[in-house]
């Protein structure tokens, strides 16, 4: 079910409401008969299997699910100025034991934003607060919790803790920005955002990362006028911020934009960037934090007129860390429009990229105190990637899409070596964490 529209008096409203069925699959498996033999000198046990029988049935794969998604917008001084509300429900019905284990019963969120500008829209202030609820058996909570967008499990913190027996999950985010365009081409943007570390949205939005707070500034300028070559020119320099909850620096980043358009529809954008070292809760995947290295990037494009018969562009990036990481490729698109409705596209990429922390495993190990208990060993992974879509277009829907994919997958060839490396990488020099000390993994 789905119902929007706009009153006169300039109030939106939207309301969307969908169900989805249980889905019902074969599944295929085994029962396997034996028994323990008794432990001998070395005082260990072996499993023997005496026979395999396999088994089939059917069961329920996902539950019968309930969508809904509100929203309210009420604009004011002819638009200048607005005011929005938003709720979302997810409802499941969980009837087994497993399905209650593996998914959330109930995950609500609520939501409000605003815009407001003055003086002839120069000044611009917009800003967004959200809260989110999941619900569930404590094993879906806990998985929750445990998950990569907050690993609660993290041992090098204290003010996290995963809770084992809760049912619900609870937390909020909240972002503001103030823009500033002034007459003579010069702008300047402030903003910050906060998203607590028990914020979820998976069930009906996506989430990546919880648990950051981030700091944004920026000076900008734009050409006044056109020229007789140029129909814009604009320049941005950005830095950007962030921390956790618990005050742990997580990036420093900063960035100079620069992009041109000719009088011809024409144009071009160039980027170079850099990274300070901060902190990674997300390399050892539950781990303690390690650091992540300096780095430095640049991209760039060019494009020519859209609107004509035949149009296309080119782009390229590269990204590399102080210890080898890197990301390197470039896209291009050739567009045809034989007809003012219809339109053929070739979008070919490709994507060269090496990490040199990849988590190969982590094991336990009593004497690895540095890293509470667990040796954690990686290794360089790289991957190749070399893509072509092919698209043909109406205004009215896509008619055909075909898609080429290329992708070899490499790692280093000596694999002794890369456990070598990342083990001598987890415990040389000041690199290995430890609270106490003071001192992280680095990573790359």
């Amino acid at each position: 079910t789905k119902i929007s529209g706009k009153l006169a008096r300039g109030t939106s409203i939207g309301l969307l409401q969908a169900e989805t069925g249980r889905v019902v699959g074969n599944v295929a498996g085994e029962q396997i008969f034996g028994r323990w033999t008794p432990a001998g000198d070395r005082g260990d046990s072996t499993f023997v299997v005496d026979r395999r029988v396999p088994i089939r049935y059917r069961d329920e794969l996902e539950p019968r699910a309930h969508y809904t998604v509100g929203r309210l917008e009420q604009d004011f001084r002819g638009g200048r100025s607005s005011i929005g509300f938003i709720a979302t429900e997810v409802l499941r019905d969980l009837d087994s034991p497993r399905l209650d284990s593996t998914f959330r019963r109930e995950a609500r969120a609520a939501g409000i934003d605003w815009q407001n500008r003055w003086s002839d829209n120069r000044f611009r202030f917009t800003g967004t607060a959200v809260w989110s609820l999941i619900r569930g058996s404590p094993f879906a909570i806990t998985s929750a919790q445990r998950s990569s967008a907050r690993y609660y499990q993290r041992p090098d913190q204290s003010y996290l803790h995963v809770d084992s027996g809760s049912t619900s999950l609870t937390g909020g985010t909240a972002n503001a920005k103030l823009r500033f365009d002034g007459k003579s081409g010069f702008g300047f943007s402030l903003g910050g955002s906060l998203v607590s570390p028990g914020y979820e949205l998976n069930d009906i939005g996506y989430l990546t990362q919880a648990n950051q707070r981030t700091l944004l500034v920026s000076g900008s300028w734009s050409m006044p006028k056109p020229t007789a070559r140029l129909r814009s020119v604009a320049t941005e320099v950005v830095g950007l911020a962030g921390w956790n909850g618990g005050g742990e620096q997580l990036s420093r980043t900063a960035n100079i934009n620069l992009v041109a358009l000719l009088q011809n529809n024409w144009g071009a954008f160039a980027s170079v960037g850099g990274r300070l070292r901060g902190l990674s809760g997300q390399a050892t995947r539950g781990g303690p934090a390690i650091v992540s290295s300096a780095a430095r990037s640049a991209n760039g494009s060019l494009f020519t007129d859209s609107r004509r018969a035949l149009s296309g562009s080119v782009s390229g990036f590269y990204f590399r860390t102080q210890f080898g990481t890197y990301s390197n490729g470039g896209n291009a698109s050739l567009t045809w429009r034989p007809l003012p409705n219809a339109q053929l596209s070739v979008l070919p990429s490709y994507t060269a990229t090496r990490e040199m922390a990849y988590l190969v495993a982590a094991a336990p190990d009593s004497i690895a105190l540095a890293t509470y208990g667990t040796r954690y060993v990686f290794g360089a992974l790289r991957q190749t990637t070399l893509s072509i879509a092919v698209r043909a277009a109406t205004r009215e829907r896509l008619v055909a899409e075909g898609e080429l994919l290329a992708e070899s997958l490499t790692r280093e060839r000596e694999r002794s070596r890369d456990r070598a490396h990342g083990a001598t990488f987890a415990e040389s020099g000041g690199l290995a964490v430890a609270r106490a000390a003071r001192s992280r993994l680095t990573a790359v």
